[in-house]
C-alpha cells in the first residue's frame, strides 16, 4: 500500500519545486524583457519596445513597470489613446502606488494638454507620497498653467 503513494508524493514534490523555480525566475525574466524594451526605445523601435514590454507583463502581471514601458512606447509612436489606456490600467492595478498616478498625470499634462485631468492625477500621487521627487514640481507647473489660462 505504501508503494503507489510514493510516485504521487514525488510528483507533488516535483510540481512544488517547479512552481518555486518559476516564481523566482519570472520576475528576473520580466526584468530582462524590460531591459530589452528600453534598448528598443533608445533605438527608436517602438513596436519592438511594446512587444518586449508585453512579454514582461505576461511574466509579471502584477507589476506596473511593463504597463508604463508599453505606454511610453505607444506615446512615442503617437498612439496616445493606447498610451492613456495603459497608464489608466496601471493606476487601476496599483491605486495606492503614487508612481501609477504620477505617470498618468504626467502623460495627461505633457501629451494631452489636459490640465484638469493631470492636476487630479498628480494631486493623488502627491497625496500618496508628498516626498515624490517629481509630482510636486509638476503640480507647480500645472498651477502656473492654470494661472496663465485665467489671465
Amino acid at each position: 500500500r505504501v508503494g503507489p503513494r510514493r510516485p504521487l508524493a514525488a510528483l507533488a514534490l516535483a510540481a512544488l519545486a517547479l512552481a518555486a523555480v518559476s516564481s523566482l525566475a519570472s520576475p528576473w525574466l520580466a526584468e530582462r524583457r524590460l531591459d530589452g524594451s528600453l534598448d528598443a526605445l533608445a533605438a527608436g523601435d517602438t513596436a519592438r519596445a511594446a512587444r518586449a514590454a508585453q512579454r514582461a507583463r505576461a511574466l509579471n502581471p502584477l507589476s506596473i513597470r511593463p504597463l508604463h514601458r508599453e505606454a511610453i512606447a505607444a506615446e512615442a509612436a503617437g498612439r496616445l489613446d493606447r498610451a492613456e489606456s495603459l497608464y489608466v490600467r496601471a493606476a487601476e492595478l496599483q491605486p495606492e502606488n503614487p508612481e501609477s498616478w504620477y505617470e498618468l498625470g504626467r502623460f495627461r499634462y505633457e501629451s494631452r494638454g489636459d490640465l484638469d485631468g493631470a492636476y487630479v492625477d498628480l494631486n493623488r500621487a502627491y497625496s500618496l507620497d508628498n516626498f515624490h521627487p517629481r509630482a510636486g514640481p509638476l503640480l507647480d507647473a500645472i498651477r502656473k498653467a492654470f494661472a496663465a489660462r485665467i489671465r
